[in-house]
């Protein structure tokens, strides 16, 4: 029982950093690798150098832009997650509230996904939802079983 509202917030916070760093190096590193791929079988194709060309360009602001939307995506779920342990409420309520908010973000980004997806939006929300579920189940029994 974590009752320290410092704590959890200290805790939130680093892990929000850890995450959106981790996010956004990881998505880049991927991102770029898979497209300086793309770009070496399009220049074997074409017979060009695309370093420094328009679609060279495009490539990189595209792999820097994907990289800045996925771990901003886990600040901005993080930061909506915290918020009841920064306006004061008290901290037993805190959870309760921080829980909601996580379960409700998460239906709403599985809506999104199966926007893009173009599949039934309140199944994917569903999807989504239950994966939120079950990492929260298995973050309990590992609790349980580290006390």
């Amino acid at each position: 029982n974590i009752l320290e509202r410092r704590i959890i917030i200290t805790t939130v916070v680093g892990v929000t950093i850890a995450a959106t760093v981790s996010g956004f190096w990881g998505t880049y590193l991927t991102e770029n690798a898979e497209r300086k791929n793309q770009i070496k079988k399009l220049e074997k194709n074409m017979l060009l150098k695309l370093k420094g060309s328009p679609i060279g360009k495009a490539h990189k602001f595209a792999t820097f832009v994907l990289a800045v939307v996925n771990s901003g995506a886990d600040l901005l779920i993080n930061l909506f997650i915290i918020l009841p342990f920064l306006i004061n409420l008290e901290v037993s309520s805190a959870y309760i509230f921080s829980i909601i908010i996580a379960f409700i973000v998460l239906f709403f980004l599985g809506l999104f996904l199966g926007k893009i997806s173009r599949e039934n939006l309140f199944k994917s929300g569903i999807k989504m939802l239950i994966t939120g579920v079950v990492c929260a189940i298995i973050i309990f029994i590992v609790n349980k079983l580290i006390r």
